[in-house]
């Protein structure tokens, strides 16, 4: 049974429920998280905040990330060379959010007794999150039709396509450039 689950959650295409719970842990739950936040960045709840001068810098690449992942999951496949940035770009933010949870592990435990620590689990559940669409995205097929791109295509008369085979050499570019 569990083999199957896991299996099931980084197979390359995406059910409805998993776009649901991508975007509740990795776009909702990680802002609720940074507004709300009583110890971590901002303080106030028990004293000063613990890590005060890492907030910039955590609020930055989180916010980055964010965008990111809305951006992969609108997009769901494009050329290859896309695919694999945003998909290494999004393996990261999944290797930073498991450090960010196993640096507040002790203090996500000790919250427990309060009854708030179970928001300190939060960074593990977007870790899986951001690690499950990076490994989608560097296993994509490449698509040059993707959501964000078709619009643009069709805005543009045919004879006057910039034809990406004329730069380098490339099997996505259609009839337009043969």
């Amino acid at each position: 049974m569990r083999s199957s689950f896991w299996k099931s959650q980084f197979v390359a295409t995406r059910t409805p429920a998993q776009l649901v719970f991508d975007l509740a842990f990795g776009v909702i739950a990680p802002l609720a998280c940074f507004a709300f936040d009583p110890i971590v960045f901002q303080g106030g709840f028990a004293g000063p905040p613990l890590f005060p001068s890492y907030q910039p810098v955590v609020y930055l690449f989180s916010g980055i990330e964010i965008v990111l992942l809305c951006f992969w999951l609108v997009m769901d496949g494009g050329p290859p060379l896309a695919n694999a940035m945003i998909g290494s770009a999004l393996l990261v933010a999944g290797v930073f959010c498991l450090l960010i949870g196993i640096v507040l592990l002790p203090y996500t435990l000790m919250g427990l007794l309060l009854g708030i620590g179970v928001f300190g689990f939060i960074p593990f559940v977007t870790a899986t999150v951001y690690g499950r669409n990076g490994l989608r995205a560097l296993r994509a097929n490449a698509n040059p039709q993707s959501t964000l791109t078709r619009p643009v295509g069709r805005s543009f008369p045919r004879h006057r396509r910039f034809c990406p085979r004329r730069v380098v050499d490339s099997d996505y570019c259609g009839p337009v450039c043969r």
